[in-house]
């Protein structure tokens, strides 16, 4: 948004904007105040996806439903032509939002089964501001994890560097190979493309190397050099003050031991996610969250259809595209205390898919968990870690949809927070 557009969504909101809300909720805070005395009046929007999703969420919802708004009718993300001079196509919402009963007036929330398909209506018995039939609640950002069965996640590790610190292609590792000194620091760069995708990239990572070895090294020297001189240029002080630093990259986050890699985005097409297990000698970007995961508990609960349910329904959307937050998605995950045998159990069937996905070693993550079709034994592998997770969230019974996991997810939630 442009600096106009911020002051008059600050005069709008008032107290209430926090920077999180699109410009087009400014038009759902006037109309309500404009209709709030107006029996029987209602209104709707065509918005962006965005603001059903993630931290805006409560921004944009809490100050209308308590001043008696409720929503009628809700369509689910779906394609849209602008009819702009670009013929650009956008990924939107449609909301409609009166002052009755469900009750009186049932709801009525129209997906659809493509992005580009016809919208089919449900009617419901409430919707709430994720735009789902499920009871009204509001996930805030939060620090540390809700649940104490989970660690923290952490974004990876940002160069800044102006790309002389990375290697994309394999005639530059090839050349940074012969460098005998520069060989001691490549490391395998992950960012989501390289995780998901299979596509390789290294770094050169610096972290403890001695300044003699970077002077030493032809190749250290220049790229480190060229670093330098990027930070200074910059038009941000704290990048400039980095340059004192230039064979570092500019936030360090990387795990110490082996971790599960994260993509921060990654495809709503597939059944489940699309994230690994990685050494500590690869280095992950920050297109990753990473945390520490040495016996694989973390990377099988993120492998469940509990986590995936759990993204879809309250996480951020990049287009249509699942958005992972560490803040909003993973610290809010609620998972109960979990005893050392199902724990166990769990584990093994998260090594289980790892075992198998190794048995396809030429097949990207986005080839295993292609949208168009799956080998039988992964399917088998997820299903049966599936029925372990669904058990530790608290299910009686295997879940079978998305509904059924959400009625869990949001009980466990309200323990969990109560």
């Amino acid at each position: 948004m442009s600096n106009q557009q911020h002051q008059e969504m600050k005069a709008v909101w008032g107290k209430l904007y926090d920077g999180y809300l699109d410009y087009a909720t400014g038009w759902h805070k006037t109309a309500s105040e404009y209709l709030q005395n107006n029996h029987g009046s209602a209104f709707a929007f065509v918005s962006t996806n965005s603001i059903a999703q993630g931290q805006p969420v409560p921004s944009l919802f809490k100050p209308l439903f308590s001043n008696g708004w409720r929503i009628r009718f809700a369509h689910q993300t779906f394609a849209w032509n602008a009819q702009s001079s670009d013929m650009a196509h956008v990924h939107v919402i449609i909301i409609g939002m009166d002052q009755s009963s469900d009750r009186i007036h049932p709801p009525v929330i129209y997906s659809y089964k493509m992005i580009n398909s016809g919208p089919v209506g449900k009617v419901v018995t409430h919707i709430n501001p994720y735009l789902i039939e499920a009871p009204e609640f509001f996930i805030e950002k939060r620090t540390k994890p809700v649940s104490l069965s989970l660690p923290e996640v952490k974004k990876g590790s940002q160069p800044t560097d102006g790309g002389h610190l990375l290697i994309n292609t394999q005639d530059e590792y090839r050349q940074a190979a012969m460098d005998p000194i520069a060989a001691k620091y490549l490391r395998p760069f992950v960012g989501a493309d390289e995780l998901i995708k299979g596509k390789q990239r290294w770094c050169f990572w610096l972290v403890n190397a001695p300044m003699s070895d970077i002077q030493r090294s032809p190749v250290l020297s220049a790229r480190v050099k060229e670093v330098k001189s990027k930070r200074l240029a910059s038009k941000k002080i704290s990048t400039q003050r980095l340059a004192s630093t230039p064979q570092l990259f500019t936030e360090i986050r990387q795990p110490s031991a082996s971790y599960v890699c994260i993509p921060r985005v990654f495809s709503e097409k597939r059944q489940w996610a699309t994230t690994s297990r990685l050494p500590a000698k690869s280095i992950s970007s920050d297109a990753c969250f990473t945390s520490i995961d040495s016996d694989g508990f973390l990377f099988a609960i993120i492998e469940s259809g509990m986590f995936i349910t759990w993204q879809k329904a309250i996480g951020g959307r990049l287009k249509s595209d699942y958005r992972f937050s560490n803040t909003v998605v993973w610290n809010n995950l609620p998972l109960p205390a979990v005893a050392p045998e199902p724990r166990e159990q769990i584990i093994e069937a998260g090594k289980h898919i790892e075992q198998i996905r190794a048995q396809y070693p030429n097949e990207s993550l986005a080839s295993l968990y292609s949208p168009l079709g799956m080998h039988p034994d992964l399917i088998k592998a997820h299903e049966q870690l599936d029925r372990l997770a669904d058990k530790a969230f608290g299910a009686e019974k295997p879940c079978h949809t998305d509904k059924e996991r959400l009625t869990i997810l949001f009980a466990r939630y309200r323990e969990l927070t109560s």
